[in-house]
């Protein structure tokens, strides 16, 4: 019996080194085990030296379980016109509006302008031909901006006495402004004037110069806000 003790002995010294770890270690440096596969340890190992897989020790570290960050809670945007409500100072903006860095939409200024020149035959004061037309533009204009008022002025040629004239060009803006006020615009918006044969806009020296200066002409013009809108 003691010959086989002493066998043992030998058998595991000469098959395994004690390493400083506190375990023993066999020829390919591999922590020996017993049948149960109990990890030996020699007379350094202490608790603290138990590594994965022995002595209870998992081989692997268990997963450290990390609550999911939530995303961040972004402002709202209302009228989505690409500023937030925290900072929008015009929060309902319509809709494709171009907005300034608070929300507010930026505004156009523009001058909507109207011109009217209505011919008339020699000696005349009767509406006829493109001259309806032109009247039609006017009322339509007057209607689109009730703030709009008109002078209306009319002219003739050369032809005739200076006072004939000069009464005949008031009638012919008395006979524009007839037609107007027959299509709902009021006569306290339109101021008739008649200018004779004076300021004539083409000789009088031809045909068709004088022709061109048989005439009611007007003009007016209206200050638009509009807003910028997205493209």
């Amino acid at each position: 019996m003691k010959v086989a003790i002493g066998l043992a002995v030998m058998t595991l010294s000469t098959a395994a080194l004690a390493d400083t770890s506190g375990y023993w270690l066999n020829a390919t440096g591999q922590v020996i085990r017993d049948s149960n596969g109990v990890c030996w340890h020699n007379n350094t190992w202490t608790v603290g030296k138990a590594i994965p897989g022995c002595h209870d020790v998992p081989l692997t570290p268990a997963p450290v379980i990390v609550a999911p960050t939530p995303p961040p809670v972004m402002p709202a945007d209302s009228d989505q016109d690409g500023v937030t409500d925290d900072v929008d100072k015009c929060p309902a903006t319509p809709t494709g509006a171009v907005v300034d860095a608070i929300g507010c939409p930026k505004k156009l200024d523009r001058e909507m302008v109207m011109y009217l020149d209505v011919k008339f035959a020699f000696g005349k004061s009767d509406i006829e031909g493109d001259g309806w037309a032109e009247i039609q533009k006017v009322s339509d204009f007057m209607h689109k901006y009730p703030s709009v008022n008109v002078t209306v002025e009319g002219y003739t040629d050369d032809t005739g006495p200076a006072d004939f004239n000069q009464t005949l060009s008031r009638q012919r803006a008395d006979a524009v402004i007839a037609v107007l006020t027959a299509k709902g615009i009021s006569a306290s918006r339109l101021a008739p004037a008649g200018y004779g044969e004076t300021h004539p806009m083409a000789t009088n020296e031809t045909v068709e110069g004088r022709r061109q200066n048989r005439r009611v002409m007007a003009y007016a013009k209206a200050e638009v806000v509009t807003l910028e809108m997205k493209q």
